[in-house]
């Protein structure tokens, strides 16, 4: 049995009015899903005519920015902000720290499903994430890149 979804243009309307309040900067005709989350939302650049489909999660402490014309699959998880490793050999907890990097992902970048981008990587315009792929490195223009931690496989150009 299939199923057909419709679009209901005027909730799609209000997310994007919503985005346009909440968000550093949405571009002309950005979609996002209704399950998108996006946490410190002012320091979020999204470009123009982005997507961002079910379930994806960003946490904007550290500044994110999407390029122009990108796909983002759903159930992705964009974070550029952390907490320090070594805490606990300072004596600290975990909860009192933070660390913030910036993740940059530039024009015409494809990302797959149950990705993770860990933070400060700059994937590069052009390039493909593998789905369930942990970008915890840079990816150069117009690579392909999968795996656990992703690298990239072969050049599209």
């Amino acid at each position: 049995m299939t199923t057909i979804q419709t679009v209901d243009v005027a909730a799609v309307k209000f997310r994007w009015l919503r985005a346009k309040l909440l968000l550093g900067h949405i571009g002309a005709r950005a979609r996002l899903a209704s399950t998108v989350k996006i946490y410190a939302g002012r320091t979020v650049r999204i470009g123009n005519r982005t997507v961002l489909n079910d379930f994806v999660h960003i946490w904007g402490g550290g500044g994110v920015v999407l390029g122009d014309d990108c796909l983002i699959a759903a159930h992705v998880v964009i974070t550029s902000q952390s907490h320090d490793v070594a805490a606990a050999a300072r004596g600290l907890l975990y909860s009192q720290t933070s660390e913030k990097k910036p993740v940059t992902i530039g024009d015409n970048v494809w990302v797959g499903s149950n990705v993770t981008i860990l933070p400060g990587v700059t994937i590069g315009t052009g390039a493909v994430i593998g789905a369930g792929s942990v970008v915890s490195r840079d990816i150069e223009p117009y690579h392909l890149a999968l795996g656990v931690p992703a690298k990239a496989i072969r050049a599209l150009k």
